[in-house]
C-alpha cells in the first residue's frame, strides 16, 4: 500500500485517474460506435484529460467541456440508455427551444453529472454521431475525424460554415466570421504573434489539413455507427453550438506515462492512440504550448 503521505503518492492517485479516464473512453467508444481515437484526442485537446476541468470564460465542464445546455439537452436525448433515466425523466425541451429541469432531479446535480468521466465521454460519442449527421449533410461529404472535433468545438453548423469559408478562401478575419467562438477561446483565433487567422488557417488549425486535402478524400472520415436513437427533426435545427473555452492545464502527460498507463490497462490500442496523442502535442496548434 502507497503511504498517501508520501512524495509517490500523488502520482500514483494521477495515473489512476488517468487509467480510468482512458477505460471510460474505450468503454464509451464500444457502447456509442463512435472512434476510439476520435474520444481519446478530443479528451485531451478539450481538458487534457481532467474530468474535473471548467472553464474560466463560460459554463464549459467536464472531461469533454460540455456546456450546461448542451449537456442538459444530451441527457434529454440519451441520458435513459446510459443509465441515468431519472435525470433524462427531469429535463425536457421548452416550446423556446431550451432545456428546463423539473421535479425529480436538480439542476446542479444534472449539470455534475459532466465531471463524471463514463457518462461524460458517452455523450460525447453520442454528440458526435449527431454531429457527423448534421455536418454531413452541410458539407456534402462525411466528416473527417478532424473536422468532427471542430463541429464538437464551436458546433456542427458553425463548422459547416468554417468549411465553406475555408473552400472559398475568404481573405477576412475569422473571428470576424465566427465572433462568438472567438469571444469564448480567442487563442485559437490568432498566430503566436498576435495576428488575427483566415477561416482557411483556422480551418488548418483545427484540423491540422488544408481544406482541399479533405475534400480530395485523401483523409479518412470518422468510422461511426449507426446511431442508437434516432435524431428527432427539431434537433438537427436546435443549437448545439457549445463554446468551450479551454481549463488552465492539467498536468503535462508524457511518453512515460502513456508507457504506464498502458501497461496498466494491458491494451495494444490504448497504447498506439495514447501515443499518437501525446505526440500531437508536439504539433497540435490549439494547445496552450502553440
Amino acid at each position: 500500500m502507497t503511504d498517501s503521505s508520501s512524495p509517490a503518492a500523488p502520482i500514483a492517485s494521477a495515473q489512476s485517474a488517468r487509467a480510468g479516464v482512458m477505460t471510460a473512453l474505450r468503454q464509451a467508444a464500444a457502447a456509442t460506435g463512435t472512434d476510439f481515437d476520435f474520444l481519446v484526442k478530443t479528451a485531451r485537446r478539450e481538458s487534457n484529460f481532467d474530468p474535473t476541468a471548467r472553464a474560466p470564460t463560460s459554463s464549459a465542464a467536464g472531461l469533454f467541456q460540455f456546456t450546461n445546455e448542451t449537456w442538459l439537452r444530451m441527457i434529454d436525448r440519451y441520458g435513459a440508455q446510459h443509465g441515468v433515466e431519472g435525470a433524462a425523466k427531469a429535463v425536457s425541451i421548452s416550446d423556446g427551444g431550451r432545456a428546463e429541469v423539473g421535479p425529480g432531479m436538480s439542476r446542479e446535480a444534472i449539470l455534475e453529472l459532466r465531471h463524471d468521466p463514463d457518462l461524460s465521454a458517452r455523450m460525447a460519442g453520442e454528440l458526435a454521431r449527431e454531429n457527423s449527421r448534421i455536418l454531413g449533410k452541410k458539407i456534402g461529404r462525411t466528416p473527417t475525424s478532424q473536422e468532427l472535433y471542430a463541429a464538437h468545438f464551436m458546433g456542427p453548423s458553425e463548422a459547416a460554415k468554417l468549411i465553406e469559408a475555408a473552400r472559398r478562401g475568404d481573405p477576412g478575419a475569422a473571428s470576424e466570421a465566427f465572433p462568438k467562438a472567438a469571444l469564448a477561446n480567442p487563442n485559437v483565433f490568432r498566430s503566436k504573434d498576435g495576428v488575427q487567422l483566415t477561416s482557411g488557417q483556422l480551418y488548418k488549425r483545427l484540423t491540422g489539413v488544408e481544406i482541399a486535402s479533405a475534400d480530395a478524400g485523401r483523409i479518412a472520415p470518422t468510422p461511426l455507427a449507426p446511431a442508437s436513437t434516432p435524431v428527432r427533426p427539431e434537433i438537427l435545427t436546435a443549437s448545439l453550438e457549445s463554446f468551450s473555452p479551454r481549463p488552465a492545464a492539467a498536468e503535462e502527460p508524457s511518453l512515460e506515462m502513456a508507457g504506464r498507463w498502458a501497461a496498466r490497462m494491458g491494451s495494444a490500442q490504448l497504447a498506439s492512440s495514447l501515443m499518437t496523442a501525446l505526440f500531437e502535442l508536439q504539433s497540435d496548434p490549439t494547445s496552450d504550448k502553440a
